[in-house]
């Protein structure tokens, strides 16, 4: 349902419609080997719904509009039917990221906190990260919304100082959750 509210936007507060709650992601296929960083939402080329769902290159939501960034989620997933724990430890412990919003860094952090750090394995010790239940340890919430406008505005990348080397085949997915907002002045 759709709602009508005031956020703080470029040095006023705005009258927006809310028209949807979202969850705008991308998705990189790191092959086996070394890796110093990684860009998301730079392309939608040859990419289907289920790889990404933004809007276009290096823009979240269509031109007039703004998403309110709510919280973040980083997703580990290898193609084999048994996981590498050494490799799911190197991206979320070896790694930071960082986004910018229209060349202003907007969020730097280390991986870690995506993943629970210590919570990275199950309970049981067996050989699958322990992640995708959207438990709070797994997600960056924002206690202040990041706003980003419609257009070719950000600029996303995960970054591992002194790189790292993945055993396997590895998919990383970036989620960002929040709404989708229509201005009705600026």
């Amino acid at each position: 349902m759709q709602f009508t509210k005031n956020i703080p936007f470029q040095g006023a507060e705005v009258p927006v419609d809310v028209v949807s709650d979202r969850y705008i992601f991308d998705s990189e296929v790191l092959a086996a080997g070394v890796y110093a960083e990684q860009n998301f939402f730079v392309s939608k080329a040859a990419k289907s719904w289920a790889q990404a769902n933004f809007e276009g290159d290096q823009s979240l939501v269509s031109e007039g509009r703004i998403f309110e960034v709510l919280g973040i989620y980083i997703y580990f997933e290898q193609v084999s039917a048994v996981k590498n724990i050494s490799d799911a430890s190197l991206v979320f412990n070896s790694g930071y990221y960082e986004w910018s919003t229209q060349g202003v860094l907007t969020d730097r952090d280390w991986m870690h906190q995506m993943i629970g750090s210590v919570d990275l394995y199950d309970a049981a010790g067996v050989v699958t990260p322990f992640q995708g239940d959207g438990a709070h340890a797994n997600i960056r919430k924002y206690a202040i919304s990041r706003f980003v406008p419609g257009g070719r505005s950000i600029e996303f990348r995960i970054v591992w100082p002194g790189n790292i080397t993945l055993a396997q085949d590895t998919i990383l997915k970036v989620r960002l959750y929040g709404y989708e907002e229509i201005p009705r002045a600026i």
